[in-house]
């Protein structure tokens, strides 16, 4: 049954074929009801008072004020460690004109800083990511590394470059790409030319997590010598800079995937893909690199060989921890909640994350 935008409930359909190891036909529960709350305050309040009985996702903000109830044994919150968000930085390399101005979507001068692989190592090795995981997600959280999350098990490569949190030596990278300071060591960088290196970060507006990721990476950055304005915008402004008029110099977002295959990411890692945020929807590959991820990415797609896809997406998560297009930071952890009656809980990376398995969930005496 469906009751327009108040639930939806699914009844218990008594012809199912499956049975558990003892012969009893499944599924257990009579029903299954779904509210529909768009409100994710509304939905940790009816959770709270018992009025639901799964909740998930939780996040970190949420997670303590179910601390109580967990504490008194009503609940259990469980976490599954890192989970398939992946909060990502990048730089727009957009070589485009801005049909209206007849002006670079980006500054020529950022846009030489943008496009130099030992400034974005520099950046990643400026930014504090256990600082992140400890004063943003209290934990809960870990520091990313590539493009595939730890959680993705099957498709994750370990073996990727990684960038941890060393000022000297993204000042020397700095240096190496032919950056200077000025007569303060370590303050004020700037360019071959003179130009103080500066730029504008933007994220969206209202996600408190976002904004203290990046006044996080502003005063990291500041250490090294860089100003970083800061820029917090409503979604639908914030996409259709990244999407459409490409005017902005670097933004803060996540990847969400709603798959562990590597297929699924095809629209973010073909150099022609709208999702391509860095530079999307090439005509041609723009560097030699991202013309291997794209044949990489292709002869995976068709390949029937398991062992073969994943060799060739190892080396599209190198490719990627080496060129960093996307500087990768945290990835939060998923964590979901139920009330302490519910038996056979076995949360997942996938959504949805408790009711894959919903023909054996049960209420205990």
């Amino acid at each position: 049954a469906y009751i327009p935008g108040q639930r939806t409930i699914l009844t218990r359909n008594a012809n199912y074929w499956k049975a558990d190891a003892t012969g009893n036909r499944l599924p257990y529960l009579n029903e299954i009801v779904f509210d529909i709350d768009p409100d994710k305050n509304t939905r940790l309040l009816k959770f709270q008072k018992g009025q639901t009985d799964l909740l998930s996702p939780v996040s970190v903000e949420d997670l303590h004020s179910l601390s109580e109830l967990e504490n008194n044994g009503k609940i259990k919150a469980v976490s599954l460690g890192p989970s398939l968000i992946r909060e990502i930085l990048w730089f727009n390399l957009n070589e485009r004109i801005n049909p209206n101005t007849q002006k670079p979507v980006v500054d020529p001068a950022k846009l030489h800083w943008f496009k130099e692989v030992k400034f974005r190592q520099a950046i990643s090795h400026a930014i504090d990511r256990d600082a992140i995981v400890r004063l943003v997600f209290f934990g809960k959280a870990s520091p990313l590394w590539a493009f595939t999350s730890s959680g993705n098990k099957v498709w994750f490569n370990p073996h990727i470059k990684q960038y941890p949190y060393d000022l000297d030596q993204a000042k020397r990278l700095l240096l190496h790409a032919g950056f200077r300071y000025g007569a303060e060591p370590g303050k004020s960088l700037l360019d071959p030319e003179g130009n103080p290196v500066e730029f504008t970060l933007c994220t969206n507006a209202g996600n408190v997590l976002r904004q203290k990721m990046s006044a996080i990476i502003q005063e990291d950055l500041a250490r090294i010598g860089i100003k970083v304005g800061l820029s917090f915008l409503e979604s639908k402004a914030l996409l259709a800079k990244i999407n459409a008029s490409y005017d902005y110099e670097a933004c803060l977002l996540a990847i969400v995937s709603g798959d562990t295959d590597p297929t699924s990411e095809k629209n973010f890692l073909l150099s022609n893909g709208a999702n391509h945020w860095w530079y999307p929807k090439q005509l041609t590959p723009a560097t030699p690199w991202e013309a291997r991820i794209d044949e990489l990415m292709n002869r995976q797609a068709i390949s029937l060989d398991l062992n073969e896809r994943k060799r060739l997406f190892d080396e599209v998560q190198v490719t990627l921890s080496e060129q960093l297009p996307f500087i990768f930071l945290v990835s939060r952890h998923l964590i979901v909640a139920a009330k302490s009656r519910i038996g056979n809980l076995e949360p997942a990376h996938l959504p949805d994350f408790v009711l894959w398995n919903c023909d054996r969930l049960y209420f205990k005496p």
